[in-house]
């Protein structure tokens, strides 16, 4: 009766762990719409630097400089799972970050982007 009980609450807790819901993040899709402007804005800014992205859906990447349209690159970006790659010339490399989507913000690993609407 012992090992039936003992064999039991192993089944319970296996079905238990295993029938859990994994929150899930979202998906390819989601990030590459959300990457993407919206109506009346034109890319990415943050805080801690000058440069702003600008994602086309084609794979274009505009990056624009501190000055405005007198220094602009255009490079490349791509998508797999959360991991998005971008072709930066102004940065003379390629680099690889991890996207998250926080409310109406962008996060490139530890960075902070919002969208940028020209008032």
């Amino acid at each position: 009766m012992k090992i039936l009980s003992f064999i039991s609450l192993l089944l319970i807790g296996f079905l238990f762990t295993n029938c859990k819901e994994e929150k899930k993040g979202p998906s390819e899709s989601e990030l590459k719409a959300f990457l993407i402007s919206k109506e009346g804005t034109f890319g990415w800014v943050t805080k801690s630097d000058s440069i702003s992205l600008d994602f086309f859906q084609d794979g274009r990447l505009h990056i624009q400089g501190p000055d405005g349209e007198a220094t602009m690159w255009e490079g490349k970006w791509s998508l797999q799972g959360d991991k998005l790659s971008m072709e930066r010339p102004d940065m003379g490399k390629n680099i690889t970050v991890t996207v998250k989507i926080n409310g109406e913000e962008l996060m490139l690993d530890q960075t902070v982007y919002t969208r940028y609407s020209p008032q």
